[in-house]
């Protein structure tokens, strides 16, 4: 139970049930109209835990957007208003709420999930006229508040602002022994090491590698992070192949 001190102190946010808890976290909903965005946590507790987007793609997500958006709604504190504009005042049910753009398809609804247990159910409405603020309720719609434009910015993220840019991620460089580079899907060098040793070329020829070139190519891998996102592909193996051709990607 928490103290009367907490409690005034969370009194402030717009959102306190998600206050010390966005670790806890295991699922965000943002709905848009007829367009939803679902993330779930996976893998929970293993080295591979991680946050995947399962609509309206299956792709995975970037951990650091994810922990940006829950920290605005996290943060948000509240000024009350109603339909007239008085503060600390709460909305009836006979006010209009058509104003702050929170009723039907005008709202971004925002739902995070610990478990079962829900730790947010927001709506999100229009800017202020002053255009810093947020007209912002809680799905019960009890009352209507003005927050920081950061949890409107969050609400508002495409579903590609969410994804992981990362093309390949190396638990660690160091980690790497082996690399093969193929032109027209044939090898054109093969480069292998034992772990902590020099690396050396085993074909065409066997021959000693150039430390610092490879350990370079390492690290440009492991850098590499897409600008935008062009296409996905669906389960049709056929069509995949021929879109990647159009890319002149197969072979590359």
């Amino acid at each position: 139970k928490k103290s009367r001190e907490e409690e005034l102190a969370l009194g402030r946010y717009a959102f306190p049930g998600l206050k010390g808890r966005t670790l806890e976290a295991s699922a965000i909903e943002v709905t848009r109209g007829p367009e939803k965005l679902v993330m779930v946590k996976r893998e929970v507790g293993t080295d591979d835990e991680h946050w995947q987007i399962t609509q309206p793609i299956d792709y995975r997500a970037d951990r650091s957007r994810i922990e940006a958006f829950l920290g605005a709604f996290e943060r948000a504190e509240k000024t009350v208003v109603n339909a007239s504009g008085a503060r600390e005042m709460p909305l009836s049910p006979a006010d209009p709420v058509g104003e702050y753009k929170l009723d039907g398809e005008s709202a971004v609804q925002v739902r995070v999930q610990a478990g079962k247990e829900s730790l947010l159910d927001a709506l999100v409405g229009t800017l202020t006229l002053s255009k810093d603020k947020v007209y912002v309720a809680n799905a019960s719609r009890e009352a209507v508040y003005v927050v920081d434009n950061a949890v409107n910015d969050e609400a508002r993220r495409l579903v590609d602002e969410f994804r992981d840019k990362r093309l390949l991620s190396f638990r660690s460089k160091s980690a790497v022994t082996g690399l093969t580079i193929l032109e027209n899907e044939k090898p054109v060098a093969t480069l292998s090491r034992e772990k902590e040793k020099p690396w050396h070329i085993t074909a065409p020829l066997v021959d000693r590698a150039d430390q610092e070139k490879v350990r370079g190519m390492v690290d440009r891998l492991d850098s590499l992070w897409a600008d935008a996102f062009v296409a996905d592909f669906g389960p049709d193996e056929n069509e995949a192949a021929s879109r990647m051709a159009g890319y002149r990607l197969v072979p590359a």
